[in-house]
């Protein structure tokens, strides 16, 4: 009688909600951190309040459910409760209600870190207004490319610091002229640049000095640059004629697919374009239309001044995709794309009458399919692919530099939400990354379903067809870890099996997942 007396009282005042906020590097308590509270599913807080002397937060007479907490204090770029790291895109959720003691929380506060450093010239003579770019390493598998993560400018000092980041490593590169727009010249007069050099004063990206960093911590990383001549590239754009829009650009490529912009954007007219400042070498000239839409792409070679190039847009392939979609009603719009593998650009298109979409021109190189339904956040999984005239690699594609392709993609547009809670040694568990792959060894990350467990312990996967799988509970690491196929495959002997079937709505036990030391 007083049990159901306590549980009335508990439904009519509503539970707390609390915990302490501290600095992620030593633990210690953070006062005067703005802590909000948001409803599972939505965006706008319901109420905040900052921490006192002893880190301490707590809300009070809430109703049960499922709630977000996200912390700001400067300093600390912002985060939620149960990131992993900065940036982290996983978060976990905490569940308040009958038999949920949610007033003892943890939150660290992760610290960014940092990367300083001075840029000189040959005579060790301070470099400024020169342009810092640090590199990390994205994507999954053999698509793994350098993108970038941060950019700076050094001072009249040619000091920089790279501030915000997260823990990891780090490639740090300098350029120079034309970039400033100043004058610069050798001793003879020629007009002279700074081309793309890497910590701690390479220009070969093989050669480059990795930089770690910790949270709160801050590495140096100074940069030795040398000066040569700079010469005018003339452009023409051939085969075609430049949609409006168009523009180019010089790209250096950093040898995995990789590339890094050399100097300025500049606009197509009357299929012309032109280059300043650019120094000798070879790069990969770029053009697009409409957004990120790439039009051409070629390598060319630059020497005399000036150097005439030309891009020929009939040099790329065209593309034609056929789609079939198991499951998808009459009438719905079905938009389809090839997405760079690794780069994460490609063309896009809604389907015709007839289950098709023409790609006019797209660039060597590896993708995936894109297709999605009405709402655009509904992905849709390729089942299997066929091509005629480029080469199928699982579920990539691998275009040629030029000719015709045709595609023939069979989909599924049904889809299950897979729901489960994670164990560990008998007890639900929060905080795991949890993983979904096909039992299919040739299936590429575009299928992988990822989530990150709440405080009870639950988890979802959406938008999973029907189908053989495996799944995961995985206790450390961060979650892009596993969306690599590389790191997956050393896993697979260790997944549960699942079985999704249409219209079968079940709750998974998934036992946390024994990776040997």
């Amino acid at each position: 009688m007083i049990l159901a007396m306590l549980a009335l009282l508990a439904q009519t005042s509503g539970y707390p909600l609390g915990g302490t906020v501290v600095h992620g590097a030593n633990g210690s308590p953070l006062k005067g951190v703005r802590v909000r509270l948001i409803e599972s599913g939505k965006s706008s807080e319901l109420t905040s309040m900052l921490t006192g002397s002893d880190g301490r937060f707590r809300f009070e007479s809430l109703p049960a459910g499922k709630y977000m907490i996200a912390a700001e204090r400067n300093g600390f770029p912002a985060q939620m409760y149960g990131q992993k790291a900065l940036h982290a895109p996983l978060v976990t959720g905490v569940v308040i209600g009958e038999g949920q003691d949610a007033t003892d929380l943890v939150f660290p506060l992760i610290p960014p870190a940092t990367i300083s450093g001075k840029v000189v010239d040959e005579k060790g003579e301070p470099l400024p207004g020169m342009t810092i770019v640090g590199y990390r390493r994205r994507g999954v598998g053999q698509a793994q490319r350098l993108q970038i993560a941060v950019r700076g400018t050094t001072n009249d000092l040619g000091e920089f610091r790279l501030h915000g980041l997260s823990r990891g490593d780090y490639l740090v590169s300098v350029t120079g002229i034309p970039f400033q727009h100043l004058p610069l010249f050798d001793s003879s007069g020629t007009p002279a640049g700074y081309g793309l050099t890497f910590h701690p004063g390479v220009q070969d990206v093989s050669k480059a000095a990795w930089v770690h960093v910790e949270p709160a911590e801050e590495a140096r990383a100074d940069v030795r640059a040398g000066a040569s001549r700079v010469v005018r590239v003339i452009g023409t754009f051939k085969g075609a004629e430049a949609p409006k829009n168009s523009y180019a650009w010089l790209s250096v490529a950093l040898g995995d697919g990789t590339y890094f912009q050399v100097g300025d954007t500049e606009f197509i007219y009357g299929n012309s374009f032109r280059f300043e400042g650019v120094q000798p070498g070879r790069y990969t000239l770029f053009a697009s239309a409409q957004g990120r839409r790439v039009i051409a792409r070629q390598t060319v070679d630059v020497a005399d001044d000036p150097a005439n190039v030309e891009l020929d847009a009939s040099r790329m392939a065209k593309v034609r995709m056929k789609l079939n979609v198991r499951g998808a009603k009459p009438g719905e719009t079905i938009v389809a794309g090839l997405l760079n593998y690794g780069e994460q650009w490609g063309p896009r298109g809604t389907l015709d009458s007839k289950g098709e979409v023409q790609f006019g021109a797209v660039a060597a190189g590896l993708y995936t399919v894109s297709i999605a339904g009405p709402d655009s956040r509904i992905q849709i999984s390729p089942e299997s692919i066929v091509a005629e005239g480029a080469r199928v690699r699982g579920d990539l594609v691998e275009l040629p530099e030029s000719g015709q392709v045709t595609l023939t993609v069979n989909a599924n547009a049904e889809s299950e939400r897979v729901n489960g809670r994670v164990y560990k040694e008998g007890r639900p568990v929060s905080g795991m990354t949890v993983v979904l792959i096909p039992a299919r060894s040739e299936a590429s990350f575009i299928s992988y379903r990822i989530d990150q467990s709440d405080s009870d312990g639950s988890f979802k996967w959406r938008d999973v067809p029907p189908g053989e799988y495996l799944m995961f509970a995985f206790e450390d690491g961060a979650s892009w870890d596993y969306m690599d196929e590389s790191v997956m495959r050393g896993f697979r002997s260790l997944g549960q099996p699942l079985t999704v079937r249409a219209g079968q709505k079940r709750e998974v036990r998934l036992e946390l997942t024994r990776v040997p030391k």
